[in-house]
């Protein structure tokens, strides 16, 4: 269950439960999280949503550390799946990240079966992502998460959502975000500015088909990146 407190004249919040809401109601997907019912009190909404007793991957991988490669492969292969549907639905999540990719139950071990739910679409957008008159203008997502191209401020579109696929896949390979600041502002800047490498001691563990798999979702250029699919 998702509560969403009621707040006189908190517009955005009251857009945002509309938004998610109304995506849920036109989505159906395996791997995307089902909506059951919308209740309603005088303080507060309720959205009735499908049970995920494994809590939150990133969660899991806090608790257990890093995962092996067959088992980034079943999660990323389910993810992106589920991404590849919302891209032909003209729907962008826009705001992709650990927190908003949940367990249906808790796997036994690394190597079980990780059955996801991708949730949250209160920041997700409709409109046909495939036209470049149809890009995204507006400043949103989790900062750790958020492409470069919104962070330059630039217009964007739903590749943005492979490059927080990116940079989940690249967590579940390490246990670690790939950028770290003290403050939000330095993040946002090391972000834009620092180019990836993937030398280290977890990447070599990592077939090369893996590690061009991820490169190409981390590519600044979004022209240039892998997309859904």
């Amino acid at each position: 269950m998702k509560i969403i407190t009621k707040k006189p004249g908190n517009q955005s919040k009251a857009f945002s439960l509309d938004n998610e809401v109304k995506l849920l109601t036109e989505v159906d997907h395996p791997n995307l999280i089902q909506l059951y019912e919308v209740l309603e009190s005088p303080q507060n909404v309720y959205l009735i949503l499908e049970l995920c007793e494994g809590g939150e991957l990133g969660g899991y991988i806090k608790t257990n550390g890093p995962l092996p490669e067959e088992t980034i492969k079943q999660i990323m292969r389910k993810s992106i799946n589920a991404l590849h549907y919302l891209h032909t639905k003209h729907v962008a999540h826009r705001d992709l990240k650990l927190e908003n990719i949940l367990l249906k139950k808790t796997p036994t071990c690394i190597t079980d079966i990780f059955d996801i739910r991708i949730t949250d679409f209160g920041l997700s957008s409709k409109k046909c992502i495939t036209s470049t008159e149809s890009l995204f203008h507006d400043h949103c997502g989790t900062p750790l998460y958020m492409a470069p191209e919104i962070l330059e401020n630039k217009n964007y579109s739903a590749l943005c959502d492979v490059w927080a696929m990116g940079i989940i896949m690249y967590y579940l390979i390490c246990a670690h975000h790939p950028y770290k600041a003290d403050e939000e502002r330095r993040l946002l800047e090391i972000i834009r500015v620092t180019k990836l490498q993937f030398d280290s001691d977890k990447f070599r563990n990592l077939s090369s088909q893996g590690r061009d798999f991820l490169k190409e979702m981390l590519l600044y250029d979004p022209a240039r990146r892998r997309p859904m699919g």
